[in-house]
């Protein structure tokens, strides 16, 4: 009984062993990612670049590696496919789930390539001061990140009669990627001559960091042009020059540099300048015009006639002295057909230089008058906007009067049109029946002053 017990327990035990072990090993495996962003140094794409090390057979190549410097981009369905065919338990979520894959490289620039090519033909016979030019523009060539950047120039050949090239330049020699470049053109005689690294702006002081010496066809050099480095540095071009070009001496000149006030930031006009809104800045003394300001205090206090642009010269023309005066305003809102008073008029401080058009500025061109037209509180008066009340109207009968030293007329008249006193209106002489003109007087008389219309 004891034994047939201790039998059923060890197998029993043995039995969850099993049980816990089958547990472990049929856990739930590892899901697999997609690995958007892939760099490779190889010449192919393995499947552990696309799904991780741990995919099934990661060392497996599946597809060509872009050139060195450039990238690819693997499509959803492709990779689908490819997860189908290998096992790989991953399916796309959506057309976005793709892959972009990029060879790093190491670019050997044109000028390098050439300078190669120069000097093997140099070693076969090319003249030392002879330079070259390929027949067609040559582009920088990448190579693979782990390759050696030499390059070795083969089939190096010179033709003195045509002063033609042409060669095979093997870059990156010995890789098993290396590239192999011919490279055909003409030779000629170069000089070495200092020229700007970049193109540089009018005005601009060069400076010897700004320079570098290439090599230029010497059929293209000038009998001005600068050959010695000292004569660039300080000097300031008259106009745009281009980089990798021989400079001229009339295309350079020695820059005289002045200090003139101008404004921080820009200023419209009828804006007062105070020191704040000046700054100081270096011009070429040659390009300053005679009426520049020179002086800040010039500047200081005054309004500007028109826009002033930031950082720009300032001529005293564009300048004049602020004038502060007292305008007469409304004093509350005017409706139409107001007799104005005292009190219709305040009085506010204006520059005289905003003061433009008809803004009446004197106190008794309002008071008694009639507003011919609405003014909002604080509004100037305009001189159309106020008129004389009437005295006569049309149609009175009215005397008309004419008056000299040694002798007076007068005349009966009838208004044709209303009148205010101080204005001039058309009357009608009744006697004559001629129409004159006359100054209204009061209510009843009107004064002729021309001698010929009161002949009439």
């Amino acid at each position: 009984m004891t034994t047939r017990f201790t039998i059923a327990a060890v197998a029993a035990l043995l039995l969850t062993f099993a049980n816990t072990a089958a547990a472990v090993d049929l856990g739930e495996p590892k899901p697999v990612r997609l690995n958007p962003s892939v760099n490779v140094t190889d010449e192919v794409i393995r499947l552990g670049d696309l799904f991780g090390p741990d995919a099934p057979r990661a060392e497996k190549a599946v597809a060509q590696a872009p050139l060195p410097g450039q990238r690819i981009v693997l499509p959803s369905d492709w990779l689908a496919k490819l997860a189908q065919t290998h096992g790989i338990d991953w399916r796309p979520t959506g057309p976005y789930d793709r892959a972009m894959v990029f060879r790093p490289g190491q670019t050997i620039q044109s000028a390098d390539i050439l300078s190669a090519v120069r000097a093997a033909l140099h070693a076969h016979g090319m003249p030392a001061n002879f330079g070259v030019k390929p027949y067609a523009s040559m582009t920088p060539v990448t190579v693979a990140q782990s390759a050696d950047k030499q390059i070795v120039v083969r089939e190096a050949f010179y033709d003195a009669v045509t002063s033609s090239f042409s060669a095979v330049a093997e870059i990156a020699a010995g890789d098993p990627s290396a590239v192999f470049l011919p490279v055909r053109g003409t030779a000629m005689p170069v000089v070495n001559v200092p020229t700007l690294k970049q193109g540089l702006a009018r005005n601009t002081v060069i400076t010897p960091e700004m320079i570098e010496y290439v090599d230029l066809p010497e059929a293209d050099i000038a009998a001005d042009t600068v050959m010695d480095v000292s004569a660039l540095i300080g000097k300031a071009p008259r106009g745009y020059l281009k980089s990798g070009h021989a400079v001229r001496q009339a295309e350079i000149f020695h820059l005289t540099l002045t200090d003139i006030p101008v404004l921080r930031g820009e200023l419209r006009r009828g804006g007062e300048i105070s020191a704040a809104d000046i700054i100081w800045v270096a011009v070429n003394a040659d390009d300053v015009p005679s009426d520049v300001v020179t002086d800040e205090t010039q500047l200081i206090g005054k309004s500007a006639k028109r826009y002033l642009a930031a950082r720009a010269a300032i001529r005293r023309g564009d300048v004049q002295v602020v004038n502060i005066v007292e305008v007469p305003v409304a004093a509350r809102d005017i409706r139409r057909g107001t007799t104005l008073g005292p009190d219709d008029v305040s009085w506010v401080e204006m520059s005289e230089q905003d003061i433009i058009g008809d803004v009446v500025r004197e106190e008794k061109n309002l008071i008694g008058l009639i507003a011919n037209a609405g003014v909002r509180a604080g509004q100037p008066f305009r001189s159309v906007g106020v008129v004389r009340p009437v005295v006569a109207a049309k149609s009175k009968a009215v005397t008309l009067i004419y008056n000299t030293p040694v002798m007076s007329l007068t005349a009966k008249g009838k208004m044709l049109e209303d009148g205010a006193v101080g204005q001039t209106i058309r009357v009608l002489n009744t006697k004559s029946s001629h129409i004159v003109f006359a100054e209204v007087l009061d209510s009843n008389t009107v004064r002729v002053t021309d001698q010929q219309t009161a002949m009439n």
